[in-house]
């Protein structure tokens, strides 16, 4: 009894912890018990992660062998030495290295500032042309109620359309021009406008493949190669810096996500103190509302529970992804949800998950860690069980917040918004897609991952919260599966990259389950029960190194050999910068083509 009266307890603070560990007793038979179910988890979670592996990877490979061409064929390479940067000595290298017409195209990612800033212009002028049209539309067509504008104060009304289409015209010959001269640009010309890195297309897609495994020259960090993502995807500005630019952003970058890191802390624990259902209550009617209903003050106190963190979770992937876009140098906008996923999870786990344990002050509590090491297994036990309520209510919150998501309420507004100044057809693409930060695939990943690593590490805790995460997955297949197949528009696909960083979460989430529970069953003086707990991290670890060495990002040889008797659907993409392809030919309504 000595040593029972040293272990964690808990006590039950609502009707929902009495079917939580907090309802427990100081029993030594049940916590050797959850001891061997906390080996059970570990054992079945990977079990089931290995499996998932196996799957994902031959869905991989098949992928990998049936990307249509260009892609298949075609390798991004980066760090190109300067006396090779332009698309014909390029070209004459790798021909060097792999003769009898092996190369079918190459192209180098150019600056094309000028280019890109006519292009600016002529979007607006365009733009302001279908708005000219649409009020025109408004009047029927009315000759004489064509709309009229000044372009100086002192100087007569010009008629608005005639106005943009001469504007429009003028612009589209300076693209041309602008086009035709860097397309006829000699060599000299070619190596002041390229840049650092180029796409190569070969003519068969194994001979790419074979490419990526070789290195072409003694200094490793030139000719790097890499798959080359979707033609339409291709973060081209980024590919244009150079590797010193590379660093130096990426360091800031790294700082930046750093300093909100720290920032969140106080500013949480700062917000909490303030919005909170006690202060409400000062105010003399709420008060009087609150406390003539028990069951309005229940439901408002889960709520404000969660709201706070719900909201604070939902502007940060904007912040991170600011971020992301601004200091790090990455191959496609697609690459850029991927990092989102990885730093939106891990804030979420710490500030969500964790932020029980940790507290407002991340300085003292590194401190105390520093000071007592086994004090994590006892913090750590001493608060998550006792909030077990709290995560019950979070999930909860989040059907509501995916039920939402059907809604695509921002695009609503601003279709609508749109619409008043152009045709509904302009509106809808303009109201196009979804905003990438909130609802991109990289934030929606990580939000499901947190809710997943929620349910795995209060399942021995307080079982009830499977329930709750089993009825958020539910909710959210039967919304994605509308919002995915017939709502948003067609997202670039990278092969299941982000399923397989949602598998590595769920991984390295395991962990922290094993902890929760060591401290919840820990006995003085050894441990006990919670040493036994704690020792399942040895088969963690070590299933985990095995999960790891699976070869997926890229095709191992007997793929390649099978893949190049598959014949992939060829597409009609270029590897090279829109500013060069994209088609001039403005598209009026329908209604002003007719009149």
């Amino acid at each position: 009894e000595s040593q029972c009266s040293r272990t964690v307890h808990h006590t039950p603070r609502s009707s929902l912890d009495l079917f939580s560990i907090a309802s427990l007793r100081c029993n030594q038979t049940m916590r050797w018990f959850l001891a061997l179910f906390v080996w059970f988890v570990v054992y079945v979670v990977q079990r089931m992660l290995w499996d998932a592996q196996k799957r994902f990877v031959q869905m991989r490979i098949a992928w990998l062998q049936q990307r249509p061409k260009p892609q298949s064929s075609t390798i991004l390479v980066s760090n190109i030495p300067p006396r090779y940067r332009s698309d014909k000595k390029l070209k004459d290298y790798f021909e060097r290295l792999f003769p009898d017409g092996t190369i079918e195209r190459v192209y180098i990612v150019k600056h094309l500032e000028t280019l890109m800033s006519l292009l600016h212009d002529f979007d607006d002028a365009e733009q302001k042309l279908h708005e000219s049209h649409y009020e025109w539309l408004q009047h029927d067509q009315d000759p004489d109620q064509r709309p009229k504008m000044m372009l100086t104060t002192e100087g007569e009304p010009v008629d608005k359309i005639e106005h943009f289409t001469r504007l429009v015209e003028h612009l589209t010959r300076l693209i041309e021009l602008e086009r035709s001269q860097i397309h006829s640009a000699d060599s000299f010309t070619q190596e002041s406008l390229c840049g650092a890195s180029g796409f190569i297309t070969f003519k068969a897609s194994r001979d790419a493949e074979m490419a990526l495994r070789l290195r072409l020259e003694p200094e490793g960090h030139l000719f790097t190669m890499q798959y080359a993502p979707a033609p339409r995807d291709v973060a081209y500005g980024d590919l244009l810096t150079t590797p010193g630019q590379r660093q130096l952003s990426h360091m800031v970058g790294y700082m930046l996500i750093l300093a909100v890191f720290i920032l969140f802390f106080p500013l949480i624990g700062l917000t909490s103190s303030i919005i909170n259902l006690e202060n409400l209550k000062a105010v003399g009617f709420i008060k009087q509302i609150l406390n003539g209903s028990g069951w309005l003050q229940s439901v408002l106190e889960g709520i404000f529970a969660t709201l706070l963190i719900t909201i604070f979770m939902g502007i940060l992937p904007t912040t991170l992804s600011f971020i992301i876009d601004k200091t790090f140098t990455l191959t496609s906008s697609a690459e850029s949800q991927l990092y989102l996923q990885e730093w939106y999870y891990w804030f979420q786990v710490i500030f969500v998950l964790l932020v029980t344990a940790i507290g407002t002050s991340l300085w003292q509590r590194f401190n105390d860690v520093l000071a007592s090491p086994k004090g994590v297994l006892f913090d750590l036990a001493g608060n998550l069980p006792n909030t077990s309520t709290f995560y019950m209510n979070y999930v909860i919150l989040q059907w509501s917040v995916s039920v939402l998501n059907v809604l695509r309420y921002q695009n609503l507004v601003k279709f609508m918004a749109w619409n008043t100044i152009c045709d509904e057809a302009r509106a809808k693409q303009k109201s196009e897609p979804e905003d990438p930060d909130y609802y991109g695939v990289g934030s929606r990943s990580a939000r499901l991952s947190l809710v997943l690593a929620i349910g795995l590490v209060f399942s021995l805790l307080s079982p009830l919260v499977l329930v709750m995460v089993f009825v958020f997955f539910l909710v959210n297949r039967a919304v994605f599966s509308y919002l995915l197949v017939f709502a948003e528009e067609l997202k670039p696909d990278l092969g299941g990259k982000f399923w397989a960083l949602q598998l590595r979460h769920v991984h390295l989430v395991l962990p922290i389950f094993v902890l929760v529970m060591s401290g919840c069953i820990w006995m003085e003086p050894y441990g006990g029960p919670g040493m036994l707990a704690l020792l399942s991290l040895g088969i963690w670890a070590y299933e985990y190194s095995r999960w790891s060495d699976i070869l997926w990002e890229t095709l191992p040889f007997r793929a390649v050999v099978e893949g190049a008797e598959l014949s992939s659907q060829p597409s009609e993409e270029l590897y090279m910068q829109e500013e060069l392809t994209r088609d001039l030919n403005t598209k009026l309504p329908p209604a002003i083509k007719a009149g």
